[in-house]
């Protein structure tokens, strides 16, 4: 019983580490994204000015 939690145990730590990482790059995916959209959107609003 003991030897079978020791063996689930390990894995999930080195597993762990690599979800935060693409967890926290994500995050920055969205970020980025965001920021884009929001400059986007305000490019687009500004944009028929910008031409008169």
């Amino acid at each position: 019983m003991w030897d079978l939690m020791y063996i689930q145990d390990k894995p999930e730590r080195k597993h762990y580490f690599l979800i935060q990482a693409s967890l926290r790059s994500k995050k920055l995916i969205k970020a980025i994204a965001r920021t884009y959209l929001a400059i986007f959107w305000k490019l687009k609003e500004f944009a028929p000015l910008a031409l008169l």
